[in-house]
């Protein structure tokens, strides 16, 4: 998420330097290829409304909504075991074919113990917020 007052850019090349963290690995598979190219070797800047176009940020907010916004969708993050997973499976997923990461997800889904009981509990209480959030 960003301010409105936000700006982005890659000014290594324009510093005369490389960079050594993972840019080069990372930027492209957050906003492709070509953008990432054109960002690094330009040093431009980006506003906030084209960081969210083409997918650097998910959420531009007025800035002193900021930090109330990003405590709120905090508080959305489901509060399950499965979060932690989940997250693991896109870390390791991004390191591997598609077939490979279907794969790593259909052998941890299957690991997973499952209790109808539990999952039905949670599927009214999810329906519940749904229709709470509807009628705000």
């Amino acid at each position: 998420m960003a301010s409105t007052q936000a700006r982005f850019a890659d000014t290594h090349a324009r510093l005369g330097v490389v960079p050594t963290w993972g840019l080069t690995a990372l930027l492209p598979r957050a906003i492709g290829v070509r953008r990432a190219r054109e960002l690094s070797i330009t040093g431009n800047f980006i506003d906030a409304a084209t960081a969210l176009q083409i997918g650097l940020v998910n959420h531009v907010v007025a800035h002193e909504e900021l930090i109330p916004f990003s405590l709120q969708l905090a508080e959305q993050i489901a509060s399950t075991s499965a979060v932690g997973e989940i997250l693991s499976l896109y870390r390791q997923g991004e390191e591997l074919s598609l077939q490979g990461a279907l794969n790593l997800e259909a052998t941890s889904s299957a690991r997973r113990p499952f209790n109808a009981e539990t999952f039905a509990k949670a599927g009214r209480e999810t329906a519940a917020r749904q229709r709470n959030e509807e009628s705000e």
